[in-house]
């Protein structure tokens, strides 16, 4: 009977511990996650396991089929909330799945122009300790990125009067996105929006053997003056 009651004492505790207890740790940690965001009605819109470090907030949540599945995806764009000169914006990329479930697939931080105030090349080198690098790009691209079904859109502007277009299209067999199309757009009044516009005869441009998304870097596309 002793050792029934002891093995019964033993199991008790083992069930405790592989079950409840780390239940109890991940409760923990994700009560002690960051997940910040600018406006409350994006705190809906967070996967479950979504995170950041300390210090981060949400800017912007979109939802669209970016690898042409049927289901919509969720894009989530975050960066520093006290953020300083050449800091980047980053987009977590999450798979919608059945029941309203995300699949968390990657973090890019390489289809964003450096957060900077402005781009006042006086303004930079007063500013920013690495202003060479920043006054190398021409306008920033936060809150142009487009996602469509199947795609990712990332306009650049390679100066002051025009830019381009990168049209990173889902591959269904290498699971990513390769850029399939570029189209070039002008800048109809810069000293004054960041709206864009596109000439008659500027036509999708097909690009052989693009890149990944992952590889892409908008400042290889600057041209010189």
């Amino acid at each position: 009977m002793k050792i029934n009651c002891c093995l019964k004492t033993i199991i008790f505790y083992l069930l405790l511990f592989t079950f409840f207890i780390p239940n109890l740790y991940s409760q923990k940690n994700i009560s002690d996650c960051n997940r910040a965001v600018n406006f409350k009605e994006y705190t809906l819109l967070l996967p479950n396991d979504f995170c950041m470090p300390k210090g981060y907030t949400v800017i912007d949540v979109y939802n669209e089929d970016v690898n042409s599945d049927g289901k919509a995806d969720r894009l989530i764009e975050f960066s520093k909330k006290e953020w300083k000169c050449g800091d980047t914006t980053f987009l977590a990329i999450y798979f919608g799945e059945e029941l309203s479930k995300f699949k968390f697939i990657k973090t890019l931080s390489n289809l964003y122009v450096p957060i900077v105030k402005e781009f006042d090349l006086e303004w930079l080198i007063k500013n920013c300790p690495i202003s060479d690098s920043i006054s190398r790009y021409a306008w920033p691209n936060q809150g142009m990125i487009k996602f469509k079904k199947g795609q990712i859109i990332v306009p650049f502007a390679v100066n002051l009067e025009k830019g381009l277009d990168f049209y990173f299209e889902y591959d269904k067999t290498r699971e990513n996105w390769y850029l399939k199309y570029q189209q070039e757009w002008y800048r109809i009044d810069y000293n004054l929006s960041t709206e864009i516009g596109y000439s008659p005869d500027s036509k999708l441009q097909k690009v052989d053997n693009g890149l990944c998304i992952d590889d892409f870097k908008i400042k290889n596309f600057l041209k010189p003056e």
